[in-house]
């Protein structure tokens, strides 16, 4: 099992690498993800969807705002300027 810090950064390189395939699979089947102010995504396929759709962007790219442990970090995705 990965730690909680290897997760975060198998998020942040795929994301920054556009692998729509490795985002999805860190998600379980029946994920939800709600990034605010948007309604939530349910499911992988909801998930997936987002995801290309935000990549189709020019400049996709999300940095790392805080330390890890012991609490989770805070990222900002950026879909372009």
């Amino acid at each position: 099992m990965r730690t909680v810090r290897e997760v975060l950064q198998a998020f942040l390189d795929a994301f920054n690498r556009h692998d729509v395939d490795a985002l999805v699979a860190l998600y379980a089947k029946d994920a939800v993800n709600h990034q605010m102010p948007t309604a939530p995504l349910r499911g992988r396929d909801v998930i997936r969807k987002s995801f290309e759709e935000g990549f189709a962007a020019p400049h996709a790219l999300v940095e790392q705002q805080h330390p890890t442990p012991p609490r989770l970090s805070r990222c900002s995705p950026s879909w372009g300027t």
